[in-house]
């Protein structure tokens, strides 16, 4: 008979809660008071992925919302946002145009002589 699991669906579901946050394993584990190890285990025996995997597909709240507070900034006129958001959301970037010096010869000849 195997060990019951430290695990409850309460730790669980502070688990997924402090995903959000983005928090090391070490962090993790000294808040739900459990090894680092426990929670790497427990997270690939129930979720099949690694720590750093479930706790960024966990994130997806956390961009949802800072995305949201982005454009509410936005429609409110906030130009720094704005601009954040066309260059991250959009995928715009500031073009410098590069004009590159090239040599300009002007030849004058005895018709150019009444200009």
């Amino acid at each position: 008979m195997a060990r019951p699991s430290k695990f409850t669906e309460e730790k669980d579901r502070q688990l997924k809660a402090i995903m959000r946050l983005k928090p090391t394993l070490e962090d993790a584990a000294a808040f739900l008071e459990l090894n680092p190890s426990t929670i790497e285990k427990y997270i690939k025996r129930k979720y099949k992925v690694s720590y750093s995997v479930f706790r960024n597909q966990n994130m997806v709240h956390t961009r949802f919302m800072i995305i949201r507070e982005i454009l509410e900034q936005c429609k409110k006129g906030n130009m720094t946002a704005l601009i954040y958001a066309s260059k991250n959301l959009c995928g715009w970037v500031d073009k410098i145009e590069n004009i590159q010096e090239t040599e300009v010869k002007i030849i004058v000849d005895d018709s150019d002589q009444d200009l």
